[in-house]
């Protein structure tokens, strides 16, 4: 009479470790999915950081720009905004300044951000 019983508590016991298997690979994928979609929001914010230092870069070679420790600019393309802020040598250890660069992408709020001594 035993043996009638224990094939359905085999039975679900399969059940519960092939539910549990389909569980942990669901949840691995889900986070999977969630970090290649930010990893494009990512990407998009580096490049508003690389455009803030760049135009940076090239006011100050220009010489359209003396930058000063405090000053901040801002900019903006798109959906991408950047801030710059030029922080005092001794804050970094540079010969002259620090240009701290930050990107930002506007739809997910995902910032990255750069820095550049001179």
């Amino acid at each position: 009479m035993q043996e009638k019983g224990s094939t359905l508590y085999f039975a679900l016991v399969i059940l519960f470790i092939a539910s549990l298997i389909v569980l942990s690979i669901s949840s691995i994928l889900v986070l999977q999915i969630q970090t290649i979609k930010t990893l494009g929001d990512s990407a998009l914010a580096f490049s508003g950081a690389d455009t803030g230092l760049e135009e940076i870069f090239y006011k100050i070679y220009k010489e359209e720009l003396q930058p000063n420790p405090g000053d901040e600019f801002y900019g903006s393309l798109d959906s991408i905004a950047y801030k710059v802020s030029i922080n005092a040598s001794s804050t970094c250890g540079a010969k002259y300044y620090c240009i701290k660069s930050i990107g930002t992408y506007q739809p997910s709020g995902t910032k990255r951000g750069l820095e550049a001594s001179m």
